[in-house]
């Protein structure tokens, strides 16, 4: 049963439509707006679970080539602090994308079965075999790209000439998805013998580790080791190529960028918030100067404070 004054309510909000329906509409931007609070947290336990599904490194070595046994190999996976490790050989080069040229990353992988770090997850499709690739999806979602299987890549190799590599599926990889999305490149999942082929490399360049404690001082400590046992495979030049990335527990590929975007989001939820606050005081304020007379009769008639009051809440 609808009190007479709750029939006030109603008949205020339905007498200025315009009015009422701009209110409304902040307050509903404003509501939405409180769960971009939540984003940050949730955001992180999802990239925390990628971490894990992936297998994210925590540590990532540019390396001369280098040519590794897997005697070699499994010395460097013994090394104190390695919990497991993965030599690839990585390739960036451009393909031809209709009349124009694109960057790819070229990823070897030595065996889709077996990924100890920095997994790629096949969406759909087939792992490659030799001469063939899987794409990223990340490339479709961006727009950079729109093969996916039963197109074909045509790569530039190192020599400069053009190959054609049929791509069998997608796939995505926490690590190399966002680098390609950092830099606006196409990211192409290759066995490790094709990769070698298309940059010309005869064995690795690149070694993504994962350590047993990634504390700062025991992570350089082990990276120092591997160093050196990669240096004496080296035949004593030095292995390294540029600096190791030590990636910080906690932290996952592209998460700078994000937090940016995460603080502008914030920030226009922020600024929703406290409008729909300014609004809804301004209209009350508003609406009861426009009613001092109707305000007048509920005294007259007997209305109480709060009951006059209650009208307005409820409105």
């Amino acid at each position: 049963m609808i009190t007479t004054l709750q029939r006030k309510s109603v008949s205020d909000l339905t007498r200025r439509r315009a009015r009422s329906f701009l209110t409304i509409l902040t307050i509903a931007v404003a509501v939405a707006g409180l769960g971009i609070f939540a984003m940050p947290s949730l955001l992180g336990g999802a990239m925390n679970a990628l971490v894990v599904r992936d297998r994210i490194f925590d540590a990532w070595i540019s390396t001369t080539d280098m040519s590794l046994t897997p005697e070699q190999l499994a010395a460097l996976r013994a090394v104190p602090g390695v919990r497991d490790l993965e030599a690839r050989t990585t390739f960036r080069t451009r393909m031809w994308v209709g009349d124009r040229r694109a960057d790819v990353i070229v990823v070897g992988v030595p065996d889709f079965s077996d990924q100890p770090v920095d997994a790629v997850t096949l969406e759909s499709g087939r792992a490659p075999a030799a001469g063939e690739a899987v794409v990223d999806s990340g490339v479709r979602r961006a727009g950079r790209w729109n093969g996916g299987p039963g197109s074909t890549a045509r790569m530039i190799d190192s020599t400069g000439t053009e190959i054609d590599l049929p791509v069998v599926g997608t796939g995505e990889s926490l690590e190399f998805t966002s680098d390609g999305n950092q830099n606006s490149d196409i990211v192409l999942y290759v066995p490790q013998a094709t990769a070698q082929r298309l940059s010309g490399v005869r064995g690795t360049n690149a070694i993504d580790v994962r350590l047993t404690d990634t504390q700062a001082s025991a992570a350089r400590a082990t990276i120092q080791q591997l160093h050196t046992r990669l240096d004496a495979a080296a035949h004593g030049n030095n292995a390294f190529v540029d600096l190791p990335v030590i990636r910080s527990a906690g932290t996952w590929p592209g998460q700078q960028a994000v937090n940016q975007f995460q603080s502008f989001l914030v920030i226009v939820a922020f600024v929703a918030l406290v409008s729909a606050v300014f609004l809804i005081a301004n209209t009350m304020s508003t609406l009861v100067s426009e009613q001092r007379r109707e305000i007048g009769i509920l005294k007259a008639i007997g209305g109480r404070r709060r009951s006059i009051r209650r009208v307005y809440l409820g409105l």
